[in-house]
């Protein structure tokens, strides 16, 4: 059993971390910066993004209260074979 904890811990410390950042936004004068959603093209390039390669290991997504963040981990998230938790940021 130690062994098999072992082997474990050795795979969570060697994850790979993928950082993704938000492509178009809608900038509104009227809109705090945080609450600026992402755009038509915005939500088109998030998921023209779910077809790259590494999305299907993707284990986790975090994001930021940032509406951005927001509407692309929910894109994200959309991914087949990705579910859970879309609640509470990254911060």
């Amino acid at each position: 059993m130690h062994t098999r904890l072992a082997s474990q811990q050795a795979a969570a410390r060697s994850r790979e971390w993928v950082f993704v950042t938000h492509p178009n936004v809608v900038v509104s004068a009227d809109v705090p910066v945080p609450r600026w959603p992402l755009s038509a093209r915005g939500r088109e390039r998030m998921r023209l993004g779910l077809a790259q390669p590494w999305v299907d290991a993707v284990a986790a997504i975090y994001c930021s209260d940032e509406q951005k963040a927001i509407d692309g981990a929910a894109i994200l998230g959309s991914a087949p074979g990705l579910a859970g938790d879309h609640g509470g940021g990254a911060g």
